[in-house]
């Protein structure tokens, strides 16, 4: 079904850690631009947030959280290539940082290579078996290479792990409805959406999935209520 085959993307595409702040006031300064850049991104505030993660490169240019998060930022923009070399240069500089590695191998996803995505997570999962953000692309790219049962194995594990995380929710819901579960997907994206009233993804995969079920008013409900919490956006 093409409207399945639609939540499956919405759910791969829904496949930000204290950095290692030197001591004095460098430190301090680079902790400070860092939380400033934070609370910037959580409000929508992209371009202020994007100045605050600059600064923070400025102080301390290896910093892989300051790295990290102008990636994250530069994704949130829609510049996927700077994002990506953002991911890619946090990494190197902190082969630990399982966020900047995960958004690493989401974004080879994105672009075609799911087993270049799970060799970028192999290392991470290697030393951290039970992270949930490299768990959760690695279902994705599992899916993405067939491999439904592994897909399973991961999605079941990260959300087992971490209940609320929106990634895993949309991706498990995502399985669920490809393989004939579609009331397993309806009850789990409903309750995220419950207990997350204001995560635009999980609405989006929600509006979807009701589509599929050919719920229209539900899903214009849930793109309505979208359009109400981020009438920017």
């Amino acid at each position: 079904m093409q409207i399945s085959r639609n939540l499956l993307a919405t759910a791969i595409c829904l496949c930000v850690v204290a950095c290692g702040a030197s001591e004095g006031q460098g430190g301090a300064n680079l902790e400070e631009a860092l939380a400033r850049g934070v609370e910037h991104l959580a409000a929508g505030r992209l371009e202020k947030a994007r100045v605050e993660f600059q600064n923070a490169r400025q102080i301390a240019p290896e910093s892989a959280e300051a790295l990290y998060q102008s990636g994250v930022v530069a994704e949130r923009l829609r510049d996927y290539g700077v994002a990506g070399r953002f991911y890619q240069a946090a990494v190197d500089g902190d082969p630990s940082h399982s966020r900047a590695r995960a958004d690493l191998a989401r974004a080879y996803l994105f672009a075609g290579a799911p087993d270049r995505s799970i060799e970028i997570v192999a290392p991470g999962l290697n030393t951290a078996p039970d992270d949930v953000h490299l768990l959760t692309v690695r279902a994705a790219a599992r899916m993405a290479l067939g491999d439904i049962p592994g897909a399973f194995q991961d999605a079941e594990r990260a959300i087992d792990l971490a209940p609320d995380y929106p990634r895993a929710i949309a991706l498990l819901a995502g399985l669920y409805d490809s393989n004939a579960r579609s009331d397993r997907a309806r009850a789990l994206l409903e309750q995220g959406v419950k207990a997350q009233p204001r995560n635009a993804d999980l609405r989006i995969a929600l509006s979807e999935l009701y589509s599929s079920l050919d719920l229209q008013s539900e899903a214009e409900a849930q793109m309505r209520e979208l359009v109400r919490l981020e009438p920017e956006n």
